[in-house]
């Protein structure tokens, strides 16, 4: 499901909105928008194009103590592999950040060249990462890696 039953008390009953339910990856290709947690899903909304705020919801004490101990700019896989933050990242554990994610939505769907420019950046990382044969490509520079290494594995030994 797209959206699960206890969340739709969440929708404003001022706009009307559609809910679908059924397999992750036709809901994610058809749309325009998404709020999504960090990990594959936020991979599979890249690769199908869908510009997506990545929420992480932390109860605060955690977010804290997540913050003290990250050392990379980003988590998200998809800022990750762009090198530069594409999808907002946000810890939600607090009205005030809903606003923030309601925001960034806002100009994705709203802003064209905002929308435009998060549509090349996801091509870009489509292209360069997502394709078929990543996988190839990526055990061949582990496999490159590991020739280049002078230690002698224990195995050799």
């Amino acid at each position: 499901s797209c959206l699960k039953p206890e969340h739709r008390a969440f929708l404003p009953r001022s706009a009307s909105w559609r809910v679908y339910e059924g397999p992750g990856e036709p809901l994610m290709a058809a749309c325009d928008a998404a709020v999504v947690a960090s990990g594959t899903a936020s991979l599979e909304l890249a690769f199908f194009g869908v510009p997506s705020v990545v929420v992480y919801p932390l109860p605060k004490w955690q977010e804290r103590w997540f913050d003290f101990l990250r050392t990379t700019p980003f988590i998200s896989t998809v800022n990750l592999l762009a090198g530069k933050r594409i999808f907002p990242e946000l810890f939600v554990p607090r009205p005030g950040r809903v606003k923030e994610v309601a925001a960034h939505l806002e100009r994705f769907l709203f802003d064209p060249g905002s929308l435009a420019s998060v549509k090349e950046e996801l091509q870009r990382i489509r292209a360069r990462a997502l394709e078929p044969g990543a996988s190839d490509r990526a055990a061949r520079l582990i496999l490159d890696f590991c020739d280049r290494k002078e230690t002698p594995s224990p195995l050799q030994s």
